[in-house]
Parts: structure tokens; sequence; C-alpha cells
């Protein structure tokens, strides 16, 4: 997705996003892809369960102030304790679809690297997606209310 592609996705997102959110990811990893929920009424969006990779994430005004207040004391690097209030319920949180920004794993990233993926060495760097997201995984959950 490129230029004005992008801008209309973003916007699409924004336009769609519940007064009630307080997290808008723009491009994510890790997700429990069989968790998300997806309506017709809301197309360019999907309620996450539990995403990592906030390289592109947006917050509400309202998230904001939960977030500052739920952060103290800070208990992890943001990529774990964003999946870790998304899935206990204290941010809700939705996932632009598909995802406009991809986030470059040129760098690697810790998040879930317990052995089950190979990240990039300093000798064989290359911009590349970090993770694929959720894009055209068939059992997402549809639901009435995203």
């Amino acid at each position: 997705m490129h230029g004005q592609q992008t801008n209309r996705a973003i916007a699409a997102a924004i336009e769609q996003l519940p007064a009630s959110a307080d997290v808008l990811y723009l491009e994510f990893c890790f997700e429990a892809c069989g968790l998300i929920a997806v309506s017709s009424a809301r197309p360019a969006l999907a309620r996450a369960a539990r995403p990592s990779c906030s390289a592109g994430v947006v917050l509400t005004r309202k998230g904001a102030r939960k977030l500052a207040s739920l952060l103290l004391p800070v208990f992890h690097g943001v990529d774990v304790m964003l999946p870790v209030l998304i899935q206990s319920g204290k941010l809700e949180a939705y996932l632009a679809m598909p995802g406009p920004l991809l986030q470059d794993g040129f760098w690697g990233s810790q998040v879930e690297r317990r052995g089950k993926l190979e990240f990039q060495t300093s000798l064989a760097r290359r911009h590349v997606a970090l993770a694929p997201p959720c894009v055209g995984y068939p059992t997402f959950r549809v639901s009435a209310t995203v």
C-alpha cells in the first residue's frame, strides 16, 4: 500500500473508530488472528485481541489518559504491556484492516523471539516486514458489533 491508498486506508479506519476506542493499530504483528473480531459495519477495522508491534499506533485522547494511568508502574516494554492491557480488557483496541503500514524488520525485535522465529542478523539485514499481519487469515471471528 503506497501514497494516497495508505492515506485513504488510515482515514477510513479513523472515521470508523468507535467513540469507546482507546487505541488504533496502523500496523501490528504477532496478533492472535483467530481471536480478532470483524464486522461488515466497520470494514476498515477489526477488534484487536492482543497485537504487538507498536511502531504505528494512534491513541485517542481518552486512550492516552487511560494508558498513562495504567503504565504506572511500568511493568515491561511497550510491545508486551499493550497486548497484556488489551487482552485483559483494560484497553479497547482496533486494527486498521488491512494494515496500511508495516513495521520494518531491519533492526529485528525482542517480541516473541523465544526461538520460534528467525530474525535478521547484522550481517544479513534487509528491509522487509517484521512479521506478517493477519491479512487473509481464514478464521476471523465475525461479530455483529465491532
